[in-house]
């Protein structure tokens, strides 16, 4: 099939969707835009979306995956809107896998390398991520 549209989430709270994969579409001239994280399962319900592809921080030998926190709630939302769903790795990661771990609470509680503030002054955050367990 054809590519036709490219949604591409932020992926906060570090971005890397905004920084990097937004970037690599419009470098390669793909059609594409820059969603909201919280944007894509309304976007499966209402735009005709016909695949969901994440990338892989680890891939065990049985072909289990991990990736960022963000991409559990993407696979829950493909399935319930019968949205095929693919992960994208170009090679077996070999050493740890990884756990869910709390990270610093600034990652949800301010905008990345600045010091707005995104809440409250007294309204505690919480950030997971996927660490490597050593």
């Amino acid at each position: 099939g054809r590519l036709e549209h490219v949604y591409a989430c932020e992926t906060r709270p570090y971005n890397q969707g905004a920084r990097l994969t937004a970037f690599e579409i419009m470098q390669d001239k793909l059609p594409g835009t820059l969603i909201a994280d919280s944007m894509a399962s309304a976007l499966m319900a209402v735009k005709g979306v016909d695949c969901v592809i994440v990338g892989a921080d680890r891939v065990a030998a049985n072909g289990d995956t991990a990736n960022k926190i963000g991409t559990y709630q993407l696979a829950i939302a493909a399935r319930h809107h019968h949205v095929a769903f693919f992960c994208s790795c170009s090679h077996h990661f070999s050493g740890p896998f990884s756990a869910i771990r709390q990270r610093d609470r600034g990652g949800a509680t301010s905008a990345t390398g600045t010091h707005l503030y995104l809440r409250p002054e007294h309204c505690p955050g919480r950030h997971a991520g996927m660490e490597p367990v050593l």
